[in-house]
């Protein structure tokens, strides 16, 4: 089990994470959308729809809204 999970829902990215540290939203197009500072538990950040890549330390996921 990893230490960070990622879900979308409704427009709503809800990130879990169990170690504070920074997540990278970035668009299909490789331009980066923000920069998140996670602390440790559940960060919820309302972003446009569409599909990015989001970064954190070495495991990136793919959401789309």
């Amino acid at each position: 089990v990893g230490s960070v999970r990622c879900v979308s829902e409704t427009g709503v990215l809800h990130i879990r994470s169990a170690h504070a540290g920074t997540a990278y939203l970035v668009t299909f197009g490789g331009q980066l959308y923000k920069a998140l500072t996670l602390p440790i538990g559940e960060t919820m950040i309302t972003i446009p729809q569409g599909a990015y890549i989001i970064r954190i330390e070495n495991q990136s996921y793919k959401i789309r809204f």
